[in-house]
């Protein structure tokens, strides 16, 4: 009797709970499309979250489609969830499929992204800021100003 009062006890517990489970936990609660579901990597240059955030990207231009939005956001409500390596992968892929794009650091607190692209005011024997976004692996040196159409930085 008591193993069953026990089970009792641990099901209502688990169908109770307030803890979202599960992709379609989320969707139902807030009542809006998961657009991409990232992987837990340890270190930004793993292809698997490059692959996830591409397909973020072309849910996020599908789903907005029909609003041509000028303006894309990555937040979180605490640190260290992944706001930056989102937006910079987020980024990297509207400039390979030929959007302009420019990135902006908004974080206050703890601003990162000028460290892991090294950006060259001087623009001295430096690759475009394109060429870099387009491939960061492979592309060598500093970033300097670029002069095509798809991206101005200063």
């Amino acid at each position: 009797m008591a193993i069953v009062v026990a089970y009792g006890l641990l099901l209502q517990r688990v169908v109770f709970s307030p803890k979202l489970r599960s992709v379609a936990d989320v969707e139902e609660t807030a009542a809006v499309p998961i657009l991409a579901q990232l992987p837990k990597v340890r270190h930004r240059g793993d292809p698997r979250l490059r692959e996830a955030v591409n397909y973020l990207r072309t849910n996020l231009l599908a789903a907005t489609v029909s609003d041509h939005p000028r303006v894309f956001m990555v937040t979180s409500a605490s640190e260290l969830e992944g706001k930056t390596t989102v937006a910079m992968h987020l980024a990297e892929g509207l400039v390979r499929n030929d959007y302009r794009t420019l990135l902006v650091d908004g974080d206050l607190r703890s601003p990162s992204i000028a460290e892991h692209y090294p950006i060259s005011s001087s623009g001295a024997q430096g690759v475009s800021m394109e060429a870099w976004l387009r491939d960061p692996e492979g592309t060598r040196g500093a970033v300097g100003r670029s002069s095509t159409r798809s991206t101005c930085w200063t």
